[in-house]
């Protein structure tokens, strides 16, 4: 009668562990749901901002085709001053033309970013501080037509605004190429996270990093 009693006690006690421990799974899995739905919106939200200023950038790309096809008069250059200060979150943009920079929405033909004629000809670039006049970082947006590159030049400041979210501010970061910007600090290389997810933009070759959630582990 013992050994029937002990043997009940035990089932029952390992069926309320079973219970308790079903209850812990389904509320950490709904926990780790719920926070992943939060990384990918935030990250989500931020390649939307990303994409519509890269579309400020290809607006202004066509005006200044527009103006490569006149020449580089003083109205030229007046043009794309006026492009880049009426669009809100571009910083310069160039011509570059034979290797060399032929027309710049800067006063005197001027240029921030360092020796822009050898950047290489890819749609997008992240370049650290170091490349840059002005020691901030930015973004290159590029094209080419025949003979005529167009590189536009987006400040560090709207992309960091891009990566800042109200409901998860924890690691976004901007990923183009090989290398990375998040909300502080200067561009630097990629770096290989397992805990890391991705959202890839579907308009412009970018993505998003943010980190991933880690699903509750009894033995951590």
């Amino acid at each position: 009668m013992k050994e029937i009693k002990r043997r009940n006690a035990w089932i029952a006690f390992s069926l309320a562990l079973v219970v308790f421990l079903a209850g812990v799974f389904v509320i950490n899995w709904q926990l780790w749901h719920s926070d992943q739905a939060t990384h990918v919106a935030a990250a989500r939200q931020a390649a939307k901002k990303i994409a519509a200023i890269l579309d400020e950038a290809r607006e202004a790309t066509a005006t200044a085709l527009n103006v490569s096809r006149s020449g580089c008069s003083g109205q030229g250059q007046f043009q794309l001053g006026t492009e880049a200060a009426l669009q809100p979150h571009l910083r310069t943009i160039l011509l570059i033309k034979d290797g060399q920079v032929w027309c710049s929405s800067l006063p005197g033909n001027r240029v921030l970013t360092l020796s822009p004629e050898s950047l290489p000809d890819e749609p997008l670039l992240l370049l650290p501080a170091r490349m840059m006049v002005n020691k901030r970082p930015v973004l290159i947006y590029q094209a080419r037509v025949a003979a005529i590159r167009v590189i536009v030049t987006i400040s560090d400041i709207h992309l960091r605004d891009a990566l800042y979210s109200d409901t998860d501010n924890n690691g976004l970061a901007l990923w183009v190429q090989n290398q990375m910007i998040a909300r502080y600090g200067d561009v630097k290389p990629l770096a290989a996270d397992p805990h890391q997810g991705v959202f890839t933009s579907p308009a412009y070759p970018f993505r998003i990093t943010y980190p991933d959630s880690l699903f509750f582990s009894p033995a951590a």
